[in-house]
């Protein structure tokens, strides 16, 4: 996750906040609010746009308890021919669905402090928000089951926080459901993540990685393979083995790409069909920071550890999404608001598409269809199903042969 951010936004935020309480000799300014006027103030401007983000400013102050299907949405999930809209008007990044046991849908994502009791001033309010639906389109919030304030160890993210100059942001947060245990994972703007147990989605939470001994795990999230070991995969090309207990780390790190280049910048995930493995990334489609679209690609091995084939295109706009099958065995993905709004029909006619960081979502999320295919030699690949993002932009670097079927 490369976040955009408008420092002024957070700037003016703190200084108001301190302006009235300076106005108020008996009401002292939080030291919280003072260290994150430093931060955002006293470091480069560049430095703050690469190291944190701030939602838009039509970002509601409110996080409603419910969001509930339009006919609309419920057609075009029923039709899978387009991206279905959820969530409209919500700043969210990196939205992750996981299809549960339980017979829910969970939902999570980037949300910083405009989670439900988020607060500006203080960062260890932000967290997990989560949210839960039966059939992917009527969906209530379940709350917030983690916080930053939970954390044991909250005083070495306000150290880290310190030593890089940077305000301490929860992201891209995950929730699995391994034999029965439920599980989140989350990164952070100050280089350590973590896992954290669950009784239920909702908690109790239970730290099983004290003194931030989980490390920096940028984007982690899990895989189950077929013989019941569980690996952590994070960055664009890192997995490690985890206990059965998910408590501790087996072995050693290795990494895996596709063979004839890199995967991306981040958003590794892993998953199987049939006796496929499958390796999903992010990139930029310039492979520059916010350079062109943000997109999703793919590569496959008979593997886990590889070797990998040639990395192709899965889709367009579709950076950080979630792979899932839904309970009726269809695939979709996931996708989010990256970089400057601009219409379909606006960026085709743009001569140079990589110049800048594009993005045709203004809020919310996107479920966007998808459809594996498996080919006579048991290799997979996959379609989607809404031509808009189906294939690369004029601007790619890489130069993809698309399928269709």
């Amino acid at each position: 996750m490369n976040p955009h951010f408008t420092l002024p936004l957070l700037v003016i935020s703190l200084l108001m906040g301190s302006l009235i309480a300076c106005s108020n000799p008996s009401k002292k300014i939080p030291v919280e609010q003072i260290e994150d006027i430093r931060l955002a103030v006293g470091m480069p401007l560049e430095k703050a746009v690469a190291a944190t983000m701030a939602p838009t400013s039509d970002a509601p102050k409110l996080v409603p308890d419910h969001f509930k299907a339009t006919e609309e949405r419920k057609r075009k999930v029923a039709e899978r021919k387009e991206a279905v809209q959820f969530f409209e008007g919500l700043f969210l990044r990196d939205p992750y669905i996981l299809n549960a046991p339980d017979g829910y849908y969970y939902y999570t994502g980037t949300r910083l402090n405009q989670i439900k009791g988020g607060d500006s001033v203080d960062w260890s309010t932000e967290g997990i928000e989560l949210w839960k639906s039966k059939d992917l389109l009527n969906w209530e919030l379940v709350g917030v089951p983690f916080r930053f304030a939970d954390l044991s160890w909250i005083n070495i993210l306000k150290q880290r926080g310190m030593e890089m100059k940077r305000k301490p942001m929860m992201w891209a947060p995950e929730i699995h459901n391994i034999n029965g245990q439920w599980v989140f994972t989350h990164t952070t703007s100050v280089r350590r993540a973590n896992l954290i147990l669950a009784d239920s989605p909702s908690g109790p939470i239970r730290e099983v990685y004290p003194n931030a001994s989980f490390g920096h795990r940028h984007d982690p999230t899990l895989f189950k393979d077929d013989d019941g070991k569980v690996y952590l995969l994070s960055s664009h090309n890192k997995v490690q083995e985890l206990k059965p207990t998910l408590d501790g780390f087996v072995g050693e790190q290795f990494k895996i790409a596709p063979a004839n280049r890199k995967m991306g910048h981040e958003g590794l995930t892993m998953m199987k069909i049939g006796k496929k493995y499958i390796i999903f990334g992010t990139g930029w489609s310039q492979d520059k920071l916010r350079h062109g679209t943000y997109n999703m690609y793919y590569a496959t091995a008979d593997n886990l550890r590889g070797p990998y084939s040639d990395r192709r295109f899965l889709g367009r706009f579709l950076g950080h999404g979630t792979p899932f099958v839904d309970k009726n065995g269809n695939w979709w993905t996931t996708a989010f608001k990256n970089g400057d709004y601009i219409s379909f029909e606006d960026l085709a006619k743009l001569k140079d598409q990589g110049g800048k960081a594009h993005t045709t979502m203004k809020s919310g999320f996107r479920l966007i269809p998808i459809e594996p295919k498996i080919d006579a030699s048991g290799d997979v690949f996959f379609n989607v199903l809404d031509e808009r993002y189906r294939y690369p932009g004029p601007e790619e670097n890489q130069r993809f042969e698309i399928r269709r079927w």
